[in-house]
């Protein structure tokens, strides 16, 4: 990243995009006060470069939201999540697999937070939205939703 910011300049989109990947990985390794300081600076460059509704922008939100849930920080979490859900539910539709993940993610935090008549309610939707575009949902996700796999006969043709 240092090189990067020599190179490109310390609020390049190409060095936030680093950051953002630098971030992720130290989030997965545990190291979330480290993980923060990427991650922010991420989200801040990529929003002034390339806007909130940007797919590169929502990923990052995805990411910092991410990192908060895993601090246990989940009002924080959640509004990031929703940063993050807008833009790709809105460019990539809900059954794509970045879109439902934080779609998934968002559910989740409700269940957390005590509102499993919301959680209930988005993987629902989620769960519509796979089954409309073709796409078989997981075993986790079906239980989730309180659904089960439909029968072979009533699964949706390509």
């Amino acid at each position: 990243v240092r090189e990067r910011e020599i190179v490109l300049g310390a609020e390049h989109a190409d060095v936030a995009l680093s950051r953002h990947n630098l971030g992720s990985l130290l989030r997965e390794r545990g190291e979330l006060e480290k993980a923060r300081s990427l991650l922010d600076a991420a989200v801040e460059a990529l929003e002034a470069a390339h806007g909130a509704d940007d797919l590169r922008t929502a990923n990052a939100f995805n990411s910092l939201a991410l990192l908060h849930k895993d601090a246990g920080d989940l009002r924080a979490a959640h509004r990031l999540l929703l940063r993050a859900a807008k833009p790709r539910v809105r460019q990539l539709g809900m059954a794509h697999p970045d879109s439902a993940a934080t779609l998934h993610c968002l559910a989740e935090l409700a269940r957390l937070q005590g509102d499993e008549q919301r959680a209930l309610s988005i993987q629902r939707d989620l769960l519509t939205a796979l089954r409309e575009a073709g796409v078989t949902p997981s075993d986790e996700l079906l239980a989730a939703a309180g659904a089960s796999h439909p029968p072979a006969a009533d699964a949706p043709k390509p």
